[in-house]
C-alpha cells in the first residue's frame, strides 16, 4: 500500500505500475539484486497488473548489474526476461537488446564463463532478425569486454577474441574506429600480465595496423603499448630501455607527443622491470639492466619535454630504486631514497601515503633495524588521519621483522582509532605477537567478533597458538625460555620447587624475584 492511492485509512491506495516500476529500479541500485526484482514481479503478478517493456527492460538492467559476479547464469536468465517480453505481445526496443547485450559482455568478468564471446555475438544476431542493426558502439562494447575478461584472468585467448569480435564487425560491412582499436590495445596490456612478451607483440601489430589503414592511433593507444610492456615486465619479460624509448620516438614520428601519463606509464615500466631484475639474478633476459640509472634517465627525459613528474612518478622512481638495491646493504639504500624524497620535496612534490608504503615495504623486506627505523620515523611524519590500512599494516609487519613486537601491537592499537582493520592488518599483528599464544587467540576472537572473516594466514596462526598452548607444562616453560632474552636464566638447581631443602631463604627469594617461574608467570600459565 502507497501513500497517496486514494481513499482507505490514512489515504493509503494501492500501488500502480509506476510503482512497481520504482521498485525494480532499487533492484538495479542495489548492485542488480535479482531475488528482490523476482519478488517484486511476484507482487506485480498477485496485484493482477501485467509488467509494460519498461519493467522488463528494467529487470534486465538489474540482471546486467549482477553479471560480473554470475556470468553465464546472468545472461541465460536475461534469455529468460527476453522470451517473456514476446510472450507479453510486447515489442522489445534498442534498450531491450542493449541491456541483453550488456548482459553478455559484463559477464566476462566472472570467473570461468567462458561463453560470453558467443553470448554476445547471439544478441548482436537476436537484433538483427528484430529489426535492429547492431553499429559499430554494439561490437565496441564486446571488444571492451575482452580487457574486461583479460584483466581477470589474463588470458592471451581474450586478446584472440576481440579480433574475431573485430572481424566480425568489418564482414557485417562496419568500419573498426579508434575506440575499436583502443579497446583491443587495452586488452593486450591486461593480458601481457601473464603471456609477456606474446601479448606485447599483439599490441605492436595492432599499432601498425592501425598505422597502415585509415585509423591514425591517438595518446591512448601508445599508452596502452607503453603499458603491455609494463604488464609483461611482471611476467618475467624484460625489454631494454632502448625498445621502450624507441616507442616514444614512434610516437613522435606520427605526431602524437607523450604526456604525463605515458612518462608515469614508462616510469612504471622501469620500477617493475627492476623489480624483474632483482628476483632474477642478472636480469631474466641476461644482458637486460634496469634501475635506478634507468629511472633518472627517464626523468630527465620528462624534463627535456617540459613535463614535470608528479607524486605517481616519484613514487615509481622510489620503488625502482629500492628494488634496484636489494641487496646492496641498508647505507646505500637509505642514502639513495633519502636524495629521491629530497628531489621529489625540491620539486614541489609531497610524498604520500602510497611513496610511504613503498618505503616501509622496503625497510621490512631489508630487515634490518637501521631500515626499520628509517621507515618508522617517515611513517610519524604522517598524521594519523593521512594513513590508511596499508600503511599500518606495513609498518607492522616491518616493526615485527625486527622483533618489536610490543611496538608492533602499540602502533596496532592506535590503528583501531582511525580506521577499520581487515584480515590482512590482523595477520600482521598476530604475527608480530606469535611468542604470546593467548594473546594471539584473543586478538583472533577479536577479529572474528568484528565480523570480519579469517582466512587461510589467520586460521592457521590462530591453529598454531592453540598447539602452543596445548604443549605439555615443562614442554612449554623450556620452549617459552627460550624466548625471554630480558629474564634471567634460572638454573634447575636454583629453583627452590625443585631442591627446597637445600636452597636458603636469601636464594628462594633471589630466585623468585629474578627468574621465570614467579607467581605472576604461573598464574599466567593457568590462564
Amino acid at each position: 500500500r502507497v501513500e497517496g492511492g486514494g481513499g482507505g485509512r490514512g489515504n493509503f491506495g494501492l500501488p500502480t505500475l509506476v510503482h512497481f516500476n520504482k521498485a525494480m529500479k532499487l533492484c538495479v541500485l542495489d548492485n542488480g539484486n535479482m531475488v528482490l526484482a523476482q519478488q517484486v514481479m511476484q507482487l506485480l503478478t498477485q496485484a493482477e497488473m501485467a509488467p509494460d517493456l519498461i519493467t522488463y527492460n528494467t529487470q534486465l538492467d538489474a540482471c546486467a548489474k549482477s553479471a560480473p559476479r554470475r556470468g553465464h547464469d546472468a545472461f541465460v536468465q536475461g534469455l529468460s526476461i527476453f522470451a517473456q517480453i514476446t510472450s507479453a505481445r510486447l515489442e522489445p526496443d534498442l534498450i531491450s537488446y542493449n541491456c541483453l547485450l550488456n548482459i553478455a559482455s559484463k559477464g566476462a568478468a566472472a570467473t570461468g564463463n567462458d561463453k560470453w564471446t558467443t553470448n554476445g555475438l547471439t544478441v548482436l544476431a537476436m537484433m538483427e532478425q528484430g529489426g535492429f542493426e547492431p553499429d559499430a558502439c554494439s561490437y565496441n562494447v564486446l571488444i571492451d569486454a575482452c580487457a574486461r575478461a583479460a584483466s581477470v584472468r589474463g588470458s592471451r585467448g581474450r586478446v584472440e577474441e576481440g579480433i574475431h569480435v573485430l572481424t566480425r564487425m568489418q564482414e557485417a560491412g562496419l568500419k573498426a574506429d579508434i575506440v575499436s582499436y583502443n579497446s583491443l590495445l587495452n586488452t593486450c596490456a591486461k593480458a601481457a600480465g601473464v603471456w609477456g612478451s606474446v601479448a606485447v607483440s599483439q599490441a605492436s601489430r595492432i599499432i601498425e595496423m592501425m598505422a597502415s589503414g585509415d585509423v591514425t592511433p591517438d595518446i591512448t593507444s601508445f599508452n596502452c603499448l607503453l603499458n603491455a610492456y609494463a604488464q609483461a615486465a611482471v611476467a618475467g619479460q624484460v625489454y631494454p630501455l632502448k625498445d621502450i624509448m624507441d616507442v616514444l620516438q614512434y610516437m613522435k614520428s606520427k605526431g602524437v607527443s607523450p604526456d604525463q601519463f605515458s612518462y608515469n606509464t614508462l616510469m612504471n615500466v622501469c620500477a617493475k622491470s627492476a623489480k624483474t631484475c632483482a628476483r632474477v639474478p642478472g636480469g631474466p633476459s641476461g644482458a637486460v639492466t634496469w634501475g635506478l640509472d634507468q629511472g633518472l634517465s627517464i626523468l630527465k627525459s620528462m624534463s627535456d619535454e617540459g613535463l614535470e613528474g608528479d607524486v605517481v612518478t616519484y613514487t615509481a622512481l622510489l620503488d625502482t630504486c629500492i628494488a634496484s638495491l636489494r641487496g646492496t646493504g641498508t647505507r646505500e639504500t637509505v642514502e639513495h631514497t633519502s636524495m629521491i624524497l629530497s628531489i621529489m620535496r625540491n620539486a614541489g612534490v609531497q610524498p604520500n601515503v602510497v611513496s610511504y608504503t613503498a618505503l616501509i615495504t622496503a625497510a621490512k623486506n631489508d630487515g634490518s633495524t637501521q631500515s626499520v627505523a628509517l621507515a618508522e620515523s617517515l611513517f610519524y611524519q604522517l598524521a594519523p588521519e593521512a594513513r590508511n590500512g596499508r600503511m599500518y599494516t606495513a609498518m607492522i609487519g616491518a616493526l615485527a621483522t625486527v622483533g618489536r613486537g610490543h611496538d608492533a601491537l602499540k602502533l596496532f592499537e592506535e590503528a583501531l582509532l582511525h580506521i577499520e582493520p581487515d584480515a590482512i592488518m590482523y595477520s600482521a599483528i598476530l604475527g608480530a605477537v606469535a611468542g604470546d599464544s593467548r594473546r594471539v587467540l584473543k586478538l583472533y576472537d577479536e577479529m572474528l567478533a568484528r565480523g570480519i572473516p579469517d582466512d587461510d594466514v589467520t586460521r592457521y596462526q590462530a591453529k598454531k597458538a592453540v598447539q602452543m598452548r596445548s604443549r605439555p607444562r615443562s614442554r612449554s616453560r623450556q620452549s617459552q625460555e627460550q624466548f625471554l632474552p630480558s629474564k634471567a636464566f634460572v638454573p634447575s638447581w636454583r629453583n627452590p620447587r625443585t631442591f627446597p631443602p637445600a636452597i636458603s631463604r636469601v636464594d628462594r627469594d633471589s630466585s623468585s624475584s629474578s627468574g621465570y617461574y614467579s607467581e605472576e608467570s604461573e598464574s599466567g600459565d593457568e590462564e
